[in-house]
C-alpha cells in the first residue's frame, strides 16, 4: 500500500494533535519512504486537478499545479500590482477593445513558438457554447471575439465596456493551439502542453510528475517537481517533519510554532477573497435594519479571531472585497470591538432584548467553523443568539447558487478571481439572480459603475460603492482571507503572485 494511502487510512481520533505525540505513531508509515533524487521538489497538495491538465477548467483552486505548466498574459501581484506577462504591454483603443502585445521569445513544450493564435484559440474556446462548461469562461461573458492584428499583436473586443479586461485575462490560461484543437479538453487534460517551465512526465491518480524545461521562457533552477495528493492535514504535516515533503499546501494555523520550532517555514499568501458573515437579508428581513447589521459588527472582536486563529498573520477585512481588488478603498477603518457600542444599537433597532437566528456552516472547513462558533460566543455577549446549522459542503454550493438559504446568515468570501470590487459589490446585491442580499437604494450606483468605460471613473465610483458597504454593514466583515504554506529550510525563493507559484524562482539548498 503507498505512503499516502497509509497515512490516509490512520484512524485520526487516536491521533492527538501536536507533532511530539503523533510522531512515533508515524514513525512506522515513513520509515519505507525514500530520500528525494537531488533537485526535485516534493509539494504536498490537499488534491490534483480533476481535470488533470485542462487549465480553463477552474479559477483559481489548482493554480499550484498549473502555474507550473502553463502561463496568462498578465498576473495580478499580492500587492494588487498589474504585472505583464505573456504579453508585453496593452492599450485600450475603444471604450469595447483593447490591443495586447504579445512576447516574441516563448514557445511551448512541443517546440510550437508562442503566438497570436494560441490567444485566439482559447478565446473562441471560452465564447462558444461547448466552452461554457468549463469555469474560467464564465468570468468572459463580456468577450465577444479575439482577432490577429499580426503573429504577436491580438485585438479584443467586448460586447460593453471592460475596463478591468486587463486583470481578468490572469485567469486565461494559454495551452498550445493545435494540440487542444486535436485532443480536445479531455485528451489535452491527458497530456497538457503549455510554455511554463515544466512539462508533464507522469499523471497518476495521487501523484503528478513533472521534469523541467530548461527552454522555458523562464527556465527552472530545480530538475522536477512531484505533487502527491495527501487530503489529510496531520499527513501532509509528518512529511514535512519526516522530509517526504519540501512544500506543504494548506498549512492549519494551529501548526505554525511546530513547524517553525522543527527548523521548517509558513509562508503567507493572499487570495482574493474577504471573509465575512453575509447576511440573508431576503430571507430574514430583520437583517434589512441597518443599525442591527452595525450593532454585530461592533459585537465580534475580529482582532482575537486573527490574533488566536491566524496567529496575527492577516487583516480585519473592512468592505466586501480584498484589498489585492481594483476599487478598494484603503482608507475605510475596520469596525472596532465595542460591545458597549452594540448594544446601544441594538436597543435603537428595537431589539434591546436581543435576538436569535440561524447560520448555515460548511462542515468541511475546520477552520470556518472555529471562527464562527467564536462570532458565536461574542454575539452571545451583547443577547444575540447565533445557532450553527451545518451542512455538507455540496448543499452549502448548492445555496450559494440558488439563494435557497435556510438559515439568516452564512459564512462566506467576497471572491474576485478577476480582482473587480465592483463584482463582488453586484454579486451580493438585487442585480444577482437567486441574491440572498438586496438594497434597492444602491443598485443605480452599481449599473452606473458596470457601464463606466474609464478605469479611473469606475474606479472612483466603486471606492464610494465600499464606503457606502462599509457603512451599511453589508456583511459581518471578518478577515482579509489568506492561505498558509510550509517550507523546508533549504527550500529558497518560494514566491507567489496570488495562487500562481513562482516554480522557476525556486531552489533548494543541498
Amino acid at each position: 500500500m503507498p505512503f499516502t494511502q497509509r497515512i490516509l487510512n490512520l484512524d485520526r481520533t487516536r491521533i492527538p494533535c501536536t507533532w511530539r505525540a503523533f510522531a512515533l505513531a508515524a514513525l512506522f508509515v515513513v520509515s519505507s519512504v525514500s530520500a528525494s533524487a537531488e533537485g526535485t521538489l516534493r509539494v504536498a497538495l490537499m488534491a490534483a486537478p480533476p481535470t488533470k491538465g485542462n487549465p480553463h477548467a477552474e479559477n483559481i483552486d489548482y493554480l499550484n499545479v498549473w502555474s507550473a505548466l502553463f502561463d496568462p498574459l498578465t498576473l495580478v501581484s499580492d500587492k494588487g500590482e498589474l504585472l505583464p506577462w505573456l504579453a508585453t504591454s496593452w492599450e485600450q483603443e475603444s471604450d469595447t477593445s483593447w490591443v495586447f502585445r504579445l512576447r516574441d521569445d516563448v514557445t511551448y513544450s512541443n517546440g510550437v513558438p508562442f503566438d497570436a493564435s494560441a490567444v485566439i484559440t482559447a478565446v473562441n474556446y471560452l465564447t462558444s457554447d461547448v466552452g461554457q462548461i468549463d469555469a474560467v469562461a464564465g468570468l468572459f461573458a463580456k468577450l465577444e471575439t479575439a482577432e490577429a492584428i499580426d503573429s504577436h499583436t491580438v485585438r479584443f473586443v467586448t460586447s460593453e465596456p471592460f475596463p478591468l479586461l486587463p486583470y481578468a485575462l490572469q485567469a486565461m490560461r494559454l495551452p498550445e493551439p493545435n494540440a487542444w484543437r486535436d485532443l480536445g479538453r479531455v485528451g489535452f487534460g491527458e497530456a497538457p502542453i503549455g510554455t511554463g517551465p515544466f512539462v508533464v512526465e507522469d499523471w497518476g491518480t495521487t501523484r503528478v510528475t513533472l521534469a523541467a524545461r530548461p527552454d522555458s521562457w523562464r527556465p527552472p533552477n530545480v530538475n522536477a517537481i512531484q505533487f502527491d495528493a495527501v487530503r489529510d492535514p496531520i499527513a501532509r504535516l509528518t512529511g514535512l517533519f519526516t522530509d517526504q515533503f519540501d512544500v506543504i499546501m494548506s498549512v492549519d494555523t494551529d501548526s505554525f510554532g511546530e513547524i517553525e520550532a522543527a527548523g521548517a517555514k509558513v509562508r503567507r499568501n493572499r487570495t482574493p477573497a474577504a471573509m465575512a458573515l453575509m447576511f440573508n437579508t431576503v430571507g430574514d428581513p430583520r437583517l434589512q435594519n441597518v443599525d442591527l447589521r452595525r450593532a454585530m459588527n461592533y459585537a465580534v472582536n475580529k482582532q482575537l479571531i486573527i490574533d488566536v486563529f491566524f496567529n496575527g498573520a492577516t487583516e480585519p477585512a473592512t468592505q466586501p472585497a480584498p484589498r489585492m481588488a481594483v476599487g478598494f478603498n484603503a482608507d475605510l477603518a475596520p469596525y472596532p470591538y465595542d460591545p458597549d457600542r452594540a448594544r446601544r444599537l441594538l436597543e435603537q433597532a428595537g431589539y434591546g432584548d436581543g435576538f436569535s437566528f440561524v447560520a448555515e456552516v460548511n462542515v468541511d472547513s475546520a477552520l470556518s467553523q472555529r471562527v464562527i462558533q467564536q462570532v458565536a460566543s461574542d454575539l452571545s455577549q451583547v443577547g444575540i443568539s447565533m445557532t450553527l446549522q451545518p451542512i455538507p459542503r455540496p448543499l452549502y454550493l448548492k445555496h450559494f447558487q440558488d439563494g435557497d438559504w435556510g438559515g439568516s446568515a452564512f459564512p462566506a468570501g467576497y471572491f474576485t478571481p478577476t480582482m473587480d470590487a465592483l463584482e463582488t459589490m453586484r454579486g451580493g446585491s438585487c442585480l444577482r439572480p437567486n441574491t440572498w442580499y438586496c438594497d434597492e437604494s444602491i443598485v443605480p450606483d452599481i449599473e452606473a459603475a458596470m457601464a463606466e468605460p474609464s478605469l479611473d471613473r469606475r474606479t472612483k465610483m466603486v471606492r464610494d460603492l465600499m464606503t457606502y458597504a462599509h457603512d451599511t454593514a453589508h456583511g459581518l466583515f471578518l478577515y482579509e482571507s489568506a492561505t498558509f504554506t510550509g517550507l523546508q529550510a533549504r527550500v529558497e525563493n518560494y514566491e507567489t503572485h496570488g495562487s500562481f507559484v513562482l516554480y522557476e524562482r525556486v531552489r533548494l539548498d543541498p
